[in-house]
């Protein structure tokens, strides 16, 4: 028996992946689990596992090529003598990025992928060819200088571009200084809030909280240091909890913009920005309404080390339904963040510091804090989003009912 092995599909905003490389040459024998292949979305890099025990009798995609989610890129043969029949031979996979397949996109003629092709005369990485695209530099006019000059990268695309606009003008020239390379994360970071200001109509509502009752509570909290099992709860936590919950209250906040609809989501799950070496993750925290203040701490612990030290999963840091941007630990009082698309809105938090406040008739010192809605006009309105600030007060100020 034929099993396909398939480019997996992740979550409703990735649409197409890198394929980092292969763990398997063709004619090797594979087992069902074991890493097959290597992709890497704007998300994550990800070890793709086997899908059958057998012999790895095709692969339709190489080392730098951009594919579709769910395209058919290689084939297993799980019993002696399988054959590659003929209609499964030649059958194109979703590829487009290599400079010798740069025609084979769809609706093109279809192509055998497991014909012998002449080997391309260089090899353009996924962002070389982005830039290429963005600063209109024709490939050809470009000199790769990775792998022994074999291999052009986003730098060369660059530097092709500084030059042709220091020639002709059509282009300012680059200011003098060091090209710094990008790592994945911030790239990604920078494309998607590009294309979130550029595609999100974005609008803010801010309320300063008091929060000495839930600072009062995180304190009794911690002073048992048995307490969540050890592990200590943050002022992030209990934001977390209260968003979860306000959530709940105003279901019309968990939706998202997908292709001109809205489309309700089926669960509350809370990213939280998370400040890494080499940039910006989101890791999600799923159905965190279902869960207690301990359980939210206790995934938010691990889900926040593991995105620092690189070890997340794809799944870990895609979808989720809303943000949470936590710059309080950095003395920040108040700040407008930029939504992270598609979710309908973010959650900004700034410092907890002892304020002047008015509590009944009398002018007081109390810890307060401002909290910052940015939401996605698209789906929801200014009231809307008023009702659901003021839900997130209203738990921040009452924190005994993070506790029910």
């Amino acid at each position: 028996m034929i099993v396909d092995v398939q480019v997996p599909v992740q979550g409703l905003t990735v649409h197409e992946a890198t394929l980092i490389g292969w763990m398997k040459n063709v004619g090797d024998s594979v087992t069902e689990g074991e890493p097959l292949f290597e992709i890497e979305t704007d998300k994550a890099a990800q070890e793709i596992e086997c899908p059958a025990t057998g012999t790895l009798l095709a692969r339709t995609a190489a080392e730098g090529d951009v594919v579709r989610l769910g395209a058919v890129i290689g084939a297993i043969g799980t019993e002696a003598g399988d054959v590659l029949p003929e209609r499964q031979a030649a059958r194109q996979a979703v590829v487009q990025g290599r400079s010798d397949r740069s025609e084979r996109s769809v609706g093109s003629a279809p192509y055998n992928p497991l014909a012998r092709r002449e080997p391309a005369p260089f090899h353009v990485s996924p962002r070389a060819r982005r830039a290429a695209a963005r600063l209109g530099v024709d490939l050809a006019t470009v000199t790769p200088t990775g792998g022994h000059g074999r291999h052009v990268r986003e730098r060369d695309v660059i530097e092709a571009a500084t030059r042709s606009a220091q020639t002709d003008q059509r282009l300012p020239a680059a200011p003098a200084g060091e090209i710094r390379e990008m790592s994945r994360i911030r790239r990604v970071t920078a494309e998607r809030t590009a294309a979130s200001f550029r595609d999100t109509p974005h609008f803010y509502l801010s309320r300063e909280a008091d929060a000495e009752r839930l600072m009062a509570l995180r304190e009794d909290i911690v002073a048992d240091p048995s307490a969540c099992g050890g592990v200590r709860v943050t002022v992030t936590d209990l934001l977390v909890r209260a968003l979860a919950l306000a959530m709940r209250s105003c279901p019309a906040t968990n939706v998202q913009w997908c292709d001109g609809r809205i489309v309700a989501l089926p669960s509350i799950d809370i990213g939280i920005a998370t400040d890494t070496a080499d940039g910006l993750v989101v890791p999600v925290i799923r159905e965190a309404d279902r869960l207690t203040l301990c359980e939210i701490a206790v995934k938010r612990k691990d889900l926040t080390e593991r995105a620092r030290s690189g070890r997340f999963t794809a799944d870990e840091v895609t979808g989720g339904s809303f943000t949470l941007s936590n710059l309080g630990l950095l003395d920040v009082d108040q700040f407008e963040a930029v939504i992270n698309p598609p979710q309908s809105g973010i959650l900004s938090a700034g410092t907890i510091r002892r304020r002047p406040f008015v509590v009944g008739e009398q002018l007081t010192a109390r810890r307060t804090a401002v909290l910052t809605l940015s939401m996605d006009h698209r789906v929801i309105d200014g009231a809307e989003s008023a009702r659901f600030l003021q839900r997130i007060v209203q738990l921040v100020e009452r924190p005994v009912l993070l506790l029910c």
